[in-house]
């Protein structure tokens, strides 16, 4: 059984959304403010966070839990933040 696409909390799917931001120019990516909906900040902001961002976060946690020795069976998580302890 294929697994679904990862989505975000708007039903955005990461390969759907990285396509989108390299069509943008760098500096429609960068400016703060260019954008109303993001206030003062630059569109990376709220880029980042919704993709590269989940990636970094998951990849510490699975390092520490593999370093911490836990049964590979076991999906008792370790760490700070989603899921952990």
């Amino acid at each position: 059984m294929a697994r679904p696409a990862p989505t975000d909390r708007h039903g955005c799917k990461h390969a759907e959304v990285r396509p989108l931001l390299d069509s943008l120019p760098e500096a429609e990516i960068l400016e703060p403010g260019r954008f109303t909906w993001t206030g003062k900040n630059p569109l990376v902001t709220y880029a980042g966070a919704d993709t590269s961002s989940h990636y970094r976060f998951a990849t510490k946690v699975i390092r520490r839990w593999l370093r911490s020795g836990a049964d590979p069976r076991s999906s008792e998580m370790v760490g700070n933040g989603p899921g952990g302890a």
